[in-house]
């Protein structure tokens, strides 16, 4: 297995095999991997606002997006 770079983190995980079924048929309809196939839904996860996937997820969003938006500069005063 070839080097990840150094701004990537290998992932793994096990899932329903009826769900590995779909995500299978869709990479395959694309002629892409299931690892492709997968980044790109959590990549359109991210771009689309990362939005929350639950109830406890939804309380915390705020909070831990807040890490990785651009904060404004404080308020000099004179």
């Amino acid at each position: 297995m070839g080097k990840i770079g150094k701004d990537r983190v290998f992932l793994s995980a096990s899932a329903p095999k009826d769900l590995v079924d779909i995500i299978d048929a869709r990479a395959e309809a694309l002629g892409w991997s299931r690892a492709k196939y997968m980044l790109a839904v959590v990549a359109m996860w991210r771009d689309e606002g990362a939005k929350p996937i639950n109830k406890i997820d939804e309380t915390m969003a705020a909070e831990v997006m807040s890490k990785f938006r651009p904060q404004k500069p404080a308020r000099k005063t004179a």
